[in-house]
């Protein structure tokens, strides 16, 4: 228990000879007072200056100024959109087997329709091409980065005559 106070104690008395190492304060004359006489002497008002006097201006002559024409310059025409033409779409007799994807997309553009997935260590893809609304699409499957299989699903084809529902005829 003594010795507990005892260190305690030092351990006190060294943080605070620390303290005031890192204050750079004199410890045995903590304060030094400098006496600085103050000038109370008022300082004689400056003269005030004197005021200038208004200048009048004669009035400005009125000038009436006559309509001025205004030209409206002719409307620019619209710039003109040139779009380009889209990429062609994919038939499976184009689409060769071991390709890279690149050349598919390079050749095709961007698909309506990409997924990508893994399946026992392999990167399995699958892009979907498709023209009027859905109605046609071809289906690349890739593996790995290359095409292993292409199908396309088309329109089946339209009734004639008689055979089409009511509704359809009318339109």
């Amino acid at each position: 228990m003594k010795d507990g106070l005892a260190l305690f104690v030092l351990g006190l008395i060294g943080i605070g000879g620390f303290l005031l190492w890192q204050a750079h304060t004199d410890a045995v004359q903590p304060v030094s007072s400098v006496t600085v006489p103050v000038d109370w002497t008022v300082p004689p008002p400056s003269p005030p200056a004197p005021k200038a006097v208004p200048l009048v201006k004669p009035p400005a002559p009125v000038v009436e100024a006559s309509p001025v024409a205004v030209v409206v310059p002719a409307p620019e025409p619209p710039p003109t959109v040139v779009q380009p033409d889209p990429p062609p779409f994919p038939a499976v007799e184009e689409i060769s087997s071991g390709a890279p994807a690149e050349v598919v997309t390079t050749k095709f553009g961007d698909p309506a329709l990409s997924m990508l997935t893994s399946n026992r260590r392999r990167m399995v893809g699958t892009y979907v091409y498709a023209r009027d609304k859905g109605r046609e699409a071809t289906v690349i499957r890739l593996e790995d980065g290359k095409v292993t299989s292409a199908y396309s699903k088309g329109v089946r084809a339209q009734a004639v005559g008689l055979s089409i529902p009511r509704q359809k005829r009318t339109e």
